[in-house]
């Protein structure tokens, strides 16, 4: 009621993280500073870890190794994550082939990170071998079932 009309316009981002196109076109003449450049590459990788360092780099203006400074400690986490996940599921008898299947990776990463833990001893399968269920075994450890 009485307001002004204005038109919007609705930009296409064709699958790119909208956070990213907002820091590609604050480059320019108006660069960013380091510590919003930085800001920017932690809170795009939180947004979607599977962001390249090359794709980050290029919305911000930085390269790819200054992004790999900003954003280390996230990727460290990230991958911890998933070490820990692929690890429990390992020691409850998942197959590699379910793991990949419920992580929505390759089998191929998958065996490369198993390869990688450390050999334990085998105290889950006492539990499985007496009949508990994956997801009991899983509990009693205090480990969500994926």
């Amino acid at each position: 009621m009485g307001g002004k009309k204005e038109d919007a316009v609705i930009k296409d981002l064709d699958g790119n993280d909208p956070l990213l196109y907002a820091a590609k076109k604050a480059i320019g003449p108006k660069q960013l500073t380091e510590d919003k450049a930085r800001d920017t590459a932690r809170r795009a990788y939180e947004g979607n870890a599977s962001l390249s360092s090359v794709d980050i780099g290029k919305a911000i203006g930085r390269a790819r190794r200054t992004v790999d400074l900003y954003i280390a400690d996230l990727r460290a986490v990230n991958q911890m994550g998933l070490d820990i996940k692929i690890f429990r599921m390992n020691r409850l008898g998942i197959p590699r082939d379910r793991i990949a299947k419920k992580l929505g990776m390759d089998q191929k990463t998958i065996h490369n990170h198993s390869g990688k833990m450390a050999t334990l001893p085998n105290f889950l399968n006492g539990d499985l071998s007496m009949g508990f269920t994956v997801e009991s075994v899983a509990e009693k450890h205090g480990w969500s079932y994926w």
